[in-house]
């Protein structure tokens, strides 16, 4: 039985700067979009259980 490996080719990084600015740039994006989404899981959790516990 003969196993293969998968080998993905990169092209190479010619302008690193720009590379690391997009980068960052993404990361700082999906922790913005994380976040939000956090904040408004919380919100809804406390909605509901404000819901749940009105007449206690």
């Amino acid at each position: 039985m003969k196993i293969k490996s998968h080998v993905v080719e990169h092209t190479p990084i010619y302008d690193l700067d720009a590379y690391i600015k997009q980068r960052k740039y993404n990361l700082q994006k999906k922790n913005l979009k994380n976040l939000v989404f956090s904040i408004l899981n919380f919100c809804v959790v406390v909605v509901f259980l404000k819901i749940c516990f009105w007449g206690v």
